[in-house]
């Protein structure tokens, strides 16, 4: 049995939520009073934290728990559209018939999670799922998570695609992995410090299973 504990993001990690997103977010921005984004500048935006982010938009930290909530509620409306990556369901079978312990941390809702892994056959992969955590606060969560696990010499890992991912997992004192095909990419989650970055399924596999 591994004695490994891996929490995953969900969204651009495992789940491709890129253009419904984008369109999501260009439906918010006139209600919440910021800026929409062209499909021509997600390239450079990529290279932004997900704190230069939310200053890009000009969305005011007052009401960023409302825009988080509207988020989730339109995307939740949408969630028929949403796919896992190509990789994906591979790389959970294979990490969950080894043994490893398998959670989510996402601020998506459960049932959309729920709904595009039960659709892809691997709801059952899954142990833990801590949903709708806000937008940096995945680090108590992650806290409160590991702690007993890692009392008892279990590595704990946490796998994202934002550099808020990376940032809540050093915070909490678990490892990290930042993976390159979610938002961010290489060159803004390499400045957030990860125990390791991949660049795709194969490698994540490789190294998930050998840590």
């Amino acid at each position: 049995m591994t004695n490994k504990l891996l929490v995953f993001d969900f969204d651009g990690t495992l789940c491709d939520t890129l253009k419904t997103g984008l369109e999501v977010n260009n439906y918010l921005a006139p209600r919440f009073g910021f800026k929409s984004i062209e499909a021509k500048d997600v390239a450079g935006l990529r290279d932004l934290s997900s704190s230069e982010l939310i200053d890009f938009l000009g969305i005011k930290k007052i009401k960023l728990p409302f825009v988080v909530m509207a988020f989730r509620s339109n995307l939740k409306k949408r969630s028929n559209e949403l796919r896992l990556f190509p990789g994906a369901v591979e790389l959970i079978k294979t990490l969950s018939d080894s043994g490893c312990t398998l959670g989510i941390v996402s601020s998506n809702s459960k049932k959309v999670v729920q709904k595009v892994l039960v659709n892809a056959g691997i709801e059952r992969c899954f142990d833990i799922y801590r949903t709708k955590v806000g937008a940096f606060k995945k680090k108590r969560i992650l806290e409160r998570l590991s702690a007993i696990p890692k009392q008892n010499g279990v590595e704990v890992v946490m796998i994202g695609d934002e550099t808020r991912d990376i940032q809540a997992a050093n915070g909490a004192g678990i490892g990290s992995v930042g993976v390159t095909w979610g938002f961010n990419s290489s060159a803004a989650l390499s400045k957030s410090n990860p125990d390791y970055l991949v660049s795709n399924w194969k490698d994540l596999e490789d190294l998930l299973l050998n840590l």
